[in-house]
């Protein structure tokens, strides 16, 4: 008999989607094709639920919120990581090779 899926299990999984949508988006921001409506992924601006760029807080890049939360956030010039909550846990994905995260969040935030 199988285990009914975890809250980690399931947010471990929605954490991976994001990730995954972040690295399509990134392959679009670098190829010009991040402000195309007629696509049907639509424009990155519509994708964040809120950006946070404000003196004295981690920057971050709102995905979701309820079940779960997600974001991508940095302090100051850190790499960018993507942060999901659901519920008492907590998942982490942290940046790699070309930096997705990062350059995703540096699309939204100007960090200087």
């Amino acid at each position: 008999m199988t285990e009914p899926p975890t809250d980690q299990d399931r947010l471990d999984e929605h954490m991976d989607s994001v990730l995954e949508h972040i690295k399509d988006w990134v392959a679009r921001i670098n190829a010009g094709n991040h402000d195309d409506d007629d696509n049907e992924e639509g424009s990155i601006y519509d994708y964040p639920l809120e950006i946070v760029n404000e003196r004295g807080k981690p920057y971050s890049v709102l995905i979701c919120t309820g079940g779960p939360g997600i974001e991508v956030v940095a302090h100051g010039y850190d790499d960018a990581r993507l942060e999901g909550y659901w519920w008492g846990t907590r998942s982490t994905r942290y940046d790699f090779g070309n930096k997705p995260l990062t350059q995703f969040l540096d699309f939204f935030i100007e960090r200087d």
